[in-house]
């Protein structure tokens, strides 16, 4: 699995604007008020734990989206950060199971919104 380190590397050479960080998922509490734009990622363990896989989100012209390489729903920390905001998720399943490109998934799609592509045809193109 990626580490947070080399997220956070990759995320500087792609020259993405308006990242939040990379976390733990009970770390949301400590991200403070949301960006009105805004990516990062998140790692489905606690901040006491190894990390087992990465996720991201985005907050955009008022909209939220929800990104789980196996097409999962967010955790209720993630929920609870987006204040109540309708939140708009990838069901599709693009990582396979036993493969560890959970992070780097997370950053081309990171990308690619930060390109200004729309989410629904960011994750199409994924697949």
């Amino acid at each position: 699995m990626t580490t947070n380190h080399e997220l956070l590397d990759m995320i500087k050479k792609l020259g993405i604007r308006n990242f939040k960080g990379v976390i733990m998922k009970d770390e949301f509490s400590k991200l403070g008020n949301p960006w009105d734009t805004e990516y990062g990622i998140y790692n489905l363990e606690d901040s006491d734990e190894t990390g087992s896989h990465w996720c991201c989100w985005c907050h955009k012209n008022n909209k939220w989206f929800h990104f789980c390489p196996y097409g999962a729903d967010g955790p209720k920390e993630y929920i609870a950060y987006c204040k109540n905001g309708e939140i708009i998720s990838s069901t599709f399943q693009i990582q396979k199971f036993g493969t560890s490109v959970c992070g780097q998934l997370c950053i081309l799609l990171i990308y690619l919104l930060d390109q200004d592509i729309e989410f629904e045809d960011a994750v199409i193109s994924m697949l």
